[in-house]
């Protein structure tokens, strides 16, 4: 059994077609991470192929995030497709 201060939680949000790797139907849902994982290591945790993050934003509280961006305990991270014009 992992011990809970080695567990943080962090909140998630995706939307446009992201929104389709959701564990759940609510708008924003919490996932357990290992403490120290990084912006990625979430990715891989919600299944999201790294392809469809191509046209995407990625962002750690309300700023823009990589992949390698360690993630803190309650961090809010959203995951927004963006939009093509023409």
């Amino acid at each position: 059994m992992v011990e809970e201060r080695y567990i943080m939680k962090v909140r998630v949000r995706l939307f446009g077609h992201l929104k389709n790797y959701r564990p759940e139907e609510s708008r924003e849902t919490e996932i357990d991470l290992p403490a120290g994982s990084q912006l990625g290591d979430l990715v891989d945790e919600l299944e999201i192929p790294r392809e469809e993050l191509q046209f995407s934003l990625l962002l750690v509280n309300g700023n823009q995030a990589d992949l390698d961006k360690t993630l803190q305990k309650e961090d809010l991270v959203s995951f927004a497709t963006v939009a093509e014009g023409g």
